[in-house]
């Protein structure tokens, strides 16, 4: 709608892969400023971050529904997504297990 109405918006949000691809007029998300890292940028700072300490493997573990104040679902599975692409590209080996922490049984959380 921003591209409809042409009108600019500022934003802490888009976070996204989407919206890091470079703008052209033609693109859709054109008028779109974001004042934040967006979550590739976060995971290419990360892999660089595991390069200096010489680790080459990663495990990551992520609670998909965390975040509902920021967004209702899926907000750390859609950062996950990104940090594991990003590492995998990097020729990392990386293991990942999306876990429930609202699970009240310690024996499922270890599942």
């Amino acid at each position: 709608m921003v591209k409809f109405w042409d009108i600019p918006m500022v934003t802490a949000g888009a976070l996204a892969s989407d919206f890091t691809a470079p703008k052209t007029p033609e693109s859709e998300y054109y008028l779109l400023t974001r004042t934040g890292l967006s979550f590739d940028e976060v995971s290419l700072f990360l892999s660089k971050l595991f390069r200096k300490f010489n680790w080459s493997s990663v495990l990551v573990f992520y609670d998909s529904m965390a975040r509902r104040e920021i967004m209702k679902e899926h907000y750390c599975s859609l950062f996950a997504k990104a940090l594991i692409d990003k590492l995998r590209l990097q020729s990392f080996s990386v293991y990942y297990n999306k876990i429930d922490l609202n699970l009240s049984d310690e024996n499922e959380i270890k599942r």
